[in-house]
């Protein structure tokens, strides 16, 4: 008699760094900031930085909020 092969379906599991812990958004210290660009070549450079910080801002925004989506779903996963 043959022995029958197992096709049974092992559930998926979620890999550790989707069901860690996601680290609050870091705050702004009281009292950061930076000095008032004086000079045209220092104004420009802090639009430049600032515009470069807002688009950062909105990139780790949207990265958290799907870290947060899937271990969620890892964790309901897991009852």
């Amino acid at each position: 008699m043959r022995d029958r092969l197992d096709l049974s379906v092992k559930p998926e599991r979620c890999p550790s760094e989707a069901t860690a812990a996601v680290p609050a958004t870091p705050r702004v210290p009281d009292g950061a900031g930076f000095p008032l660009p004086v000079t045209p070549e220092e104004r420009a450079a802090v639009a430049l930085y600032g515009a470069w910080l807002t688009a950062d801002g909105v990139d780790n925004a949207e990265k958290t909020r799907r870290l947060v989506a899937v271990k969620a779903w890892c964790d309901a996963r897991q009852k």
